[in-house]
């Protein structure tokens, strides 16, 4: 199938790419990362003082105080994702005492679930859970979100959890049996849910566009370097030894959903 063929090196050599920027794209393993969070972050909107609630907003923007005041772009009715780079998983645990994660883990692909480990401490993540339910897995996803009609279009993390990481994971399952997860764009809408008192919302699917190889070749130079930046990112996540690891963790967009039951961790 023409949609699900496989961009070439030579290919990308005759587009002028940067070996750089060759690597991104192709998921070479990176030398040397950076701590800081180096895209803004997409995120459910649970704040009526924000927007509509449930709808997805990006860059959330915090006042002199501290608390986010605006988001740059809010998406309130349907909108597109196409997820850029999702192979990456975190366990971590939301201390509200201290607003701050206490549990953090390295990011980790699937096959390497077994072997999470928390960042302070160094203690797999599998035994602390073993006495500890709260601790939580999140997928990180590096998106391109937009409108349904692909405008007003912004790059940006996106922390995927609970529910929501369920609901999308059963769409991405379905859409990508015959095309690969790099040639679609998802149109979603957010619906609704609630598990006893806390309500929540999950992605459901509208409309799948496939993206032809020649239009993924026109853009894939603009995408490169952030995809070298956030593979650089996650290098340097899992190179830190402190307390000091961004991940948004937050109590206020998760549900009461038991967080990998049902994953193939193997």
């Amino acid at each position: 199938m023409e949609n699900n063929q496989q961009i070439t090196r030579e290919e990308l050599v005759q587009m002028g790419l940067s070996e750089e920027e060759i690597a991104a794209v192709l998921g070479a393993e990176e030398d040397k990362g950076s701590n800081g969070l180096p895209f803004p972050i997409i995120k459910v909107n649970y704040d009526p003082d924000l927007g509509k609630i449930g709808a997805m907003g990006f860059n959330p923007i915090k006042g002199d105080e501290g608390y986010v005041e605006k988001f740059e772009a809010i998406y309130e009715n349907e909108y597109s994702i196409r997820i850029l780079d999702g192979n990456y998983y975190q366990y971590s645990k939301f201390d509200t005492t201290t607003n701050k994660p206490s549990v953090t883990s390295n990011i980790f692909k699937l096959k390497d679930a077994k072997k999470a480990y928390d960042l302070k401490t160094g203690a797999l993540i599998k035994d602390l859970k073993a006495n500890d339910d709260q601790i939580k897995w999140q997928r990180i996803a590096l998106v391109e979100i937009a409108n349904a009609d692909g405008s007003d279009k912004h790059i940006g993390i996106f922390y995927i959890k609970g529910a929501f990481n369920y609901e999308l994971g059963d769409i991405l399952k379905k859409e990508t049996v015959k095309v690969s997860l790099g040639n679609l764009v998802l149109v979603l809408k957010n619906k609704k849910k609630k598990n006893g008192a806390v309500t929540f919302f999950v992605p459901e699917l509208v409309e799948t566009k496939i993206i032809d190889k020649m239009t993924i070749l026109k853009n894939i130079k603009e995408i490169a370097p952030h995809l070298k930046a956030f593979s650089d990112w996650v290098k340097g996540v899992n190179s830190s030894a402190n307390d000091n690891v961004e991940t948004n963790s937050s109590s206020t967009d998760s549900t009461n959903t038991d967080d990998d039951e049902d994953i193939q961790w193997d």
